[in-house]
């Protein structure tokens, strides 16, 4: 930013406030001026250039306060621009970056479009570094088809590590995150911490090796700062997460102040099976809080497995039932089918029959019919044959 006074000066548009003088006043001036005031004049210049150099020296000290105020809220509004424009300089150098850094990688190439096209095998083990991984963490938002990713012993610090917690929060397919033996640190604690609040599918999730409270502990000692604001926020959210079952903090510098926040987090926690600690120069107490939490959620575990598997073995049951009376409906269906089938069968055969019948028995009465007719025509025939012949015989007389 430019230098204070000259941004004052030549960018905050704020004038300093104008000291008057009453002792440059006239009295009727005076006397005007503290009328104006509610004051009462005494006729007297000395005493009301006085009694006014008094109330302008207040008015100069609150307007010069004021003044103040506005130059010093001007230069924060000036400061949170200035902030947003190097964040939207750093986004936009971050981004390319990240493009380029894509573009020179065939392979990462390759795996962005799987990405992006939800065209990834289920579980995938990918050797990056901060700007790639960036890159692919944010593709990895949207992904549908990836429920395992290894991004373990990459060399990833936070820079990396906060993008992969806000994959997390977006990401509602991925169940297994391996990132062991990277350099994490309390940034990314604290970015998990929120983003695993939000996550309702990661079961299983590694940090072993990573210095989260951004140092790593040995096995009987911690040496260096530790800043315990990211695992404490990653404690707080173990309070509150009801589906990650597998949890690795393995020399991850916790020291008692973590272990205690993890502790205490396990109180209300009743889904983590598998935690470990180990390395992390914990106290017996923390230890000993931790250890009778995970036998009580294995012990519940237990339980709803059991629960689980007689519920199962009821369904069984009920599946079983339920496709025996099908199958007896079924049959009984069919045989009431070939029943009707056969009755209409039977009916068509007598109604076959019977028209049968009394065709015959037409056929049989046109065959009469018809020999009567015959029979009639005959004896017609011969009846005029013989008429014929009586005729004839008149006329040969």
């Amino acid at each position: 930013m430019e230098d204070d006074e000259e941004w004052d000066e030549k960018t905050a548009g704020i004038p300093d406030p104008v000291q008057r003088k009453a002792d440059q006043l006239s009295q009727n001036e005076l006397s005007v001026e503290l009328e104006r005031r509610d004051l009462k004049p005494t006729g007297f210049w000395s005493d009301d250039a006085k009694k006014l150099q008094i109330e302008c020296d207040k008015e100069f000290e609150k307007e010069n306060s004021e003044v103040v105020e506005k130059r010093n809220e001007a230069r924060k509004a000036r400061e949170v621009e200035w902030k947003k424009q190097l964040e939207r300089q750093a986004e936009e150098q971050a981004l390319r970056e990240e493009e380029e850094a894509i573009a020179d990688s065939p392979k990462m190439s390759f795996w962005a479009d799987l990405i992006k096209e939800n065209k990834t095998p289920p579980a995938a083990t990918l050797e990056l570094g901060d700007v790639l991984c960036r890159a692919i963490s944010k593709l990895i938002m949207e992904n549908r088809s990836l429920t395992s990713l290894d991004l373990s012993r990459n060399a990833l610090t936070d820079n990396s590590g906060v993008f992969i917690a806000k994959m997390l929060g977006e990401n509602s397919t991925l169940i297994k995150l391996e990132l062991e033996a990277n350099q994490l640190g309390p940034k990314t604690a604290t970015a998990l911490g929120d983003s695993l609040s939000r996550n309702d599918t990661l079961v299983y999730l590694n940090l072993e090796g990573n210095p989260l409270t951004g140092q790593f502990a040995q096995e009987h000692s911690v040496s260096g700062h530790a800043d315990y604001n990211g695992v404490q926020n990653l404690a707080l959210t173990l309070s509150q997460n009801h589906t990650l079952t597998y949890l690795n903090l393995r020399r991850t510098g916790l020291g008692n102040q973590g272990g205690d926040a993890i502790a205490k987090a396990l109180t209300t926690n009743n889904k983590l099976v598998y935690l470990d600690v180990g390395s992390n120069s914990l106290g017996t107490k923390e230890l000993e809080e931790i250890a009778d939490n995970l036998e009580r959620n294995n012990n519940l575990l237990d339980a709803e497995e059991n629960i689980a598997r007689r519920q199962r073995a009821e369904q069984f049951r009920a599946n079983k039932e339920r496709k025996r009376v099908e199958e007896e409906e079924r049959k009984k269906k069919e045989e009431d089918e070939w029943m009707e089938e056969q009755r209409q069968k039977r009916i068509a055969e007598r109604i076959a029959a019977i028209e049968l019948e009394r065709k015959s028995k037409e056929d049989e009465l046109a065959a009469i019919a018809a020999e009567e007719e015959r029979k009639r025509k005959e004896e017609e025939a011969a009846a005029s044959k013989k008429k014929g012949k009586k005729k004839g015989k008149k006329k040969k007389k």
